[in-house]
């Protein structure tokens, strides 16, 4: 247990807030206890974001983001970020003591959905630039050429993507071919970011302190330059792309026979999105007739799918229904009009299946071959919790066998 000092009495007050946002009342607190540090990291981190309030005395305060209040200074500057409500980062080295906290900058007005994803952005470091020497290389190494000697030509293939409408980059792609005697060969291939984010050049050691990407509402914040993760990484439509391919051919039951993995080319014939290979499958709005040439693959897509799904069910496979959310804003980015849930065709399972295809054939050959392999696992559920799930469940008629 780690115990650390907040702000003093003098610098946390109570007061009742003439803002209709906020409580009534503060208790005043001389001492704060987290669990662990990472909690009061996670605390550190809201607390240099929120806006400027006035008290019912009309002495203006910092609201940090989670909920504490701060002295600032009662100047023309502040009465103005105050008026106009926006949102503001302040200084954390002042959050403590007997110092007045000082606003950084401002984001825009506090509760956008803009500026407070720049709050997000700034609070987690994810929106960090590329150093200009990471940047020069990306711009040298995209423009290298490739060997093709060693690489596999898949370009007489007709890959194709399936995405959502919003999509910037394509990672993946995949192409089936379905043979006479009913069993399949499936290609995935997977945009090869290896081949321009080397080892041991700034480029590298950028990306891998990011990580992933983040993607905040409409924002993206990308873990290549923009160069690589929408252009020379990005498996667009109609360019040849170095890729890692997987071939995986099935039994007519979906049974693995054999599997391929190999460095490769491809040239991605047509970017559809989710919703367009739902209506080529359902014949529907004309799609099947626009999209001819990939009709019959669509088709064979859903019906491998639909096998696979059914064998990982049978084998006791989790299957949780989960889809992004999907904010549909005003035009000029300000205001959310509505939430739905993105890309809630069937044909998602189709990426699905096929991604987790390659995923058990890959950590097959990594066991195999005995290569350490990075993986994700979840461990059993505690008889704990378990027992408070079949509780909360209980109380809406769910009981769990």
């Amino acid at each position: 247990m780690g115990k650390h000092k907040s702000q003093k009495n003098n610098n946390k007050k109570n007061f009742k807030s003439q803002h209709h946002d906020h409580p009534t009342s503060f208790e005043p607190k001389t001492t704060k206890t987290h669990a662990t540090n990472a909690s009061w990291e996670h605390d550190k981190l809201n607390a240099g974001f929120g806006h400027i309030i006035r008290t019912s005395g009309g002495t203006l305060m910092f609201m940090s983001d989670n909920g504490n209040l701060y002295n600032i200074a009662q100047s023309k500057e502040n009465a103005r970020i105050c008026d106009e409500q926006l949102k503001c980062s302040v200084s954390t080295d002042m959050l403590s003591g007997f110092e007045l906290v000082e606003v950084i900058k401002t984001l825009g007005k506090a509760g956008d959905p803009l500026p407070e994803g720049l709050a997000i952005a700034e609070k987690y470091k994810i929106n960090t630039p590329f150093s200009g020497q990471a940047l020069a290389q990306a711009e040298i190494i995209s423009k290298e050429p490739i060997h093709k000697a060693n690489y596999k030509d898949y370009t007489s293939l007709p890959f194709i993507t399936i995405d959502p409408k919003t999509s910037k980059d394509f990672d993946d792609a995949f192409y089936l071919q379905k043979n006479d005697d009913g069993s399949y060969d499936l290609y995935v291939a997977i945009a090869n970011v290896a081949n321009f984010v080397r080892p041991g050049t700034q480029l590298f050691n950028e990306v891998m302190e990011k990580g992933i990407s983040n993607y905040l509402g409409e924002m993206c914040y990308s873990m290549t330059p923009e160069l690589l993760a929408y252009d020379v990484c990005s498996l667009n439509e109609g360019v040849e792309r170095p890729s890692l391919v997987t071939k995986i051919s099935y039994s007519p039951t979906g049974k693995i026979e054999s599997y391929e993995i190999s460095l490769g080319f491809i040239k991605n014939s047509k970017r559809l999105n989710y919703e367009q290979a739902e209506k080529i499958h359902e014949n529907r709005d004309g799609a099947h007739i626009q999209f001819i040439q990939q009709k019959s693959m669509i088709d064979d897509a859903y019906e491998l799918s639909d096998m696979l799904k059914k064998i990982r069910d049978n084998r006791g496979a989790m299957n949780i229904g989960s889809r992004k959310a999907n904010f549909i804003m005003s035009d000029d980015k300000t205001k959310v009009l509505d939430i739905t849930k993105d890309h809630l065709e069937t044909s998602t399972e189709i990426i699905e299946s096929f991604m987790i295809a390659c995923n058990e054939v890959w950590g097959d050959f990594c066991q195999r071959a005995n290569i350490p392999f990075i993986h994700r696992n979840h461990d059993p559920i505690t008889p704990e919790k378990e027992e408070t799930l079949r509780e909360k469940l209980a109380q809406f008629s769910i009981f769990l066998p």
